[in-house]
């Protein structure tokens, strides 16, 4: 019931048992976020629950992870590139841009399979058609993050958006604290 589909997207509300632990309960880590990125690493490239896996992670992502307004993930479909899960249309109203430019943090994410830090969308000339949706929608910073299945490609973007410009600072310097060790 919490999921509305339409056309290669999947847009999800937050799944009542992934709530079982408070991102603030005795400073314990939000076990289900976690527990699905877990899942995911350790799929068979190709397997159903992979869907699943990135619907919870989206939502998930955007309900539980500080300074993150909207989530989504970005992969390939048949060649092409897809939002399969989101937390909110408007991103995928801010993916459908890079798709149509073919250019943006969550297609370099996905395609080179490293993170994509955009600190200040209005400031960033890289993606031209990425910033003028994301401004026009209110968003100041997006990170984008590969996430990979079992054999170890990427097989999704996870995209987060973001209301405040130095909200994902943090968060990013420890995502590449990781993907560069």
């Amino acid at each position: 019931d919490g999921l509305v589909t339409g056309g290669n997207r999947i847009i999800a509300t937050p799944i009542e048992g992934d709530r079982a632990v408070s991102p603030t309960a005795a400073g314990e880590p939000d076990r289900a976020l976690r527990n699905h990125l877990v899942a995911l690493a350790s799929r068979v490239d190709g397997a159903q629950q992979i869907a699943a896996d990135l619907v919870r992670i989206a939502v998930l992502s955007a309900d539980r992870v500080g300074g993150v307004s909207y989530a989504s993930v970005t992969s390939r479909e048949a060649g092409a590139y897809a939002t399969v899960a989101a937390s909110s249309i408007l991103a995928v109203e801010v993916d459908r841009a890079q798709y149509a430019d073919q250019a943006g943090p969550c297609l370099e994410a996905l395609d080179a399979a490293y993170p994509a830090v955009v600190p200040d969308i209005a400031a960033t000339m890289t993606w031209p058609g990425f910033r003028e949706v994301a401004t026009r929608l209110g968003l100041r910073a997006s990170l984008s993050i590969p996430l990979f299945a079992g054999r170890g490609t990427a097989v999704g973007a996870l995209n987060l958006y973001s209301h405040e410009p130095s909200a994902l600072e943090h968060l990013s310097t420890a995502v590449w604290a990781v993907f560069e060790g």
